[in-house]
């Protein structure tokens, strides 16, 4: 592990919020130095659709007081940013009249939005590519995808053009890039941040969350846009449940570097007083239908939201036709979900929390599914994050953490998740075992 960054920009929110009110640094200061990472790294990476240099600057003269006062924070591009338009990785050019809630509150909070960061279209895939704008480019390796949907704001926070990023959750939509970035990513519970997530909010799985170098920088994003606190406070012994097994259906196989990681979590936390159970959940076998039909026909949903969807790319109208076709799966996917949270209930029966894999393999190469259809994609693409779309499924929160390194050089990392409630002991965890661990590394082209 890489020694704690002291240079603001990679400082992290709370630390820079701290920074600020305690006259350290103006948010003027704050700003200008993530613009200028912005201008040294950006036109390498495509982490943003739009900046904005000018209007962040201005909004610094005098932000609210809050916990994020004088943090710049990015916004993931399917979020409505007031006066911006919200493309959601298409062409739209429709311009949001108003603030998201989500967005509203974070600048309630002091927080400064800096620019809205690039996705695939309409969120679709685990890798931040679209026609329109481009490859968003890993990091670690500029040849690799940093992941999908939230791939730009996880790009943003790993490389300090950001202090914490505004991410959306469907599939493990910001989960997924905070593992190939080496970053946190923080997924709440179905309904702790109030307001709709994204377009549609795929019949429920989508959440809106932070990607954050920090648990203490997650907490502060949560305090400011949900019912806190969420600070984290040190936990006492806890009993966690640990599973290894992929939910069924979901493909995937666990590659060595990443099943170590989880291991060696496991290590750590009886380190620390915890103790760990291995435990599987009893999933249903129709665990993946009911993923599925609500991911699809979500796209499907949102599709027919879109004024001249025909200019969408022919892999997003065939993921509309897979949608149309599944929709019948969406009237017993209520009862799956509440199957599948009662697997998780029995695998969590005397336990705080679970530990159970990240991401199963490393990020793929940028241009992967090319000229590849809709359904190849759809599988390969959800099989390297098989362990995530569960918790979508149940609307439980669940948080991805930065390990180590793999043999070429890439993030690795482990998950935990918990029952409804539980996101201040996931974060209290997080923060226990970065203290344990030190700070994650950072990419080499911030050396």
């Amino acid at each position: 592990m890489s020694p704690e960054p002291h240079a603001i920009e990679l400082a992290g929110a709370a630390e820079q919020a701290r920074r600020v009110d305690a006259g350290e640094v103006t948010p003027a200061e704050v700003v200008s130095a993530s613009l200028a990472r912005i201008r040294q790294l950006d036109h390498r990476l495509n982490a943003f659709r739009t900046v904005r240099a000018e209007a962040a600057l201005a909004e610094a003269e005098d932000p609210p007081a809050g916990p994020l006062r004088g943090v710049p924070v990015a916004i993931k591009d399917d979020t409505d940013v007031a006066g911006e338009l919200t493309c959601y990785g298409t062409a739209s050019e429709r311009r949001a009249e108003a603030d998201a809630p989500v967005v509203a509150r974070l600048r309630a909070a002091g927080a400064i939005v800096i620019g809205k960061t690039n996705v695939p279209e309409l969120d679709s895939w685990g890798f931040t590519e679209s026609m329109t704008f481009g490859a968003t480019r890993n990091p670690w390796d500029l040849s690799r995808t940093p992941g999908g949907s939230s791939g730009g704001s996880a790009v943003a926070v790993a490389t300090g053009m950001c202090g914490v990023a505004h991410g959306t959750d469907g599939t493990g939509s910001l989960r997924n890039p905070a593992a190939w970035c080496g970053v946190l990513g923080f997924k709440p519970g179905r309904g702790v941040v109030p307001g709709p997530a994204a377009l549609s909010g795929w019949h429920g799985m989508v959440v809106n969350g932070p990607i954050a170098r920090r648990a203490v920088d997650a907490a502060a994003f949560m305090d400011a846009v949900a019912e806190g606190p969420f600070e984290p406070t040190p936990p006492g012994g806890l009993r966690i449940a640990m599973t290894l097994k992929p939910p069924p259906g979901m493909g995937g196989k666990l590659d060595e570097e990443r099943h170590r990681a989880v291991c060696q979590a496991a290590d750590a936390l009886r380190s620390l007083g915890h103790s760990i159970e291995e435990r599987d959940p009893p999933l249903p076998r129709s665990v993946s239908l009911a993923i599925d039909a609500r991911y699809f026909g979500g796209i499907a949903d949102d599709v027919s939201l879109l004024p001249h969807s025909e200019r969408l790319e022919s892999r997003t109208r065939s993921v509309a036709r897979l949608g149309r076709t599944l929709s019948p799966a969406l009237k017993i996917a209520d009862r799956i979900e509440d199957d599948a949270s009662r697997a998780l209930d029995e695998a969590l029966d005397g336990c705080d929390l679970m530990l159970f894999p990240g991401s199963v393999q490393g990020p793929h190469p940028i241009g992967r599914f090319n000229d590849r259809g809709a359904i190849v994609t759809g599988y390969l693409d959800t099989s390297a994050v098989a362990f995530q779309p569960l918790w979508n499924l149940v609307g439980r929160p669940a948080a991805m953490v930065p390990w180590d390194l793999d043999g070429e050089g890439l993030p690795t990392a482990v998950q935990f998740g918990g029952r409804a409630g539980a996101e201040r002991l996931l974060l209290s965890l997080i923060a226990q075992l970065e203290s344990h661990r030190g700070a994650a590394p950072t990419p080499e082209m911030l050396d």
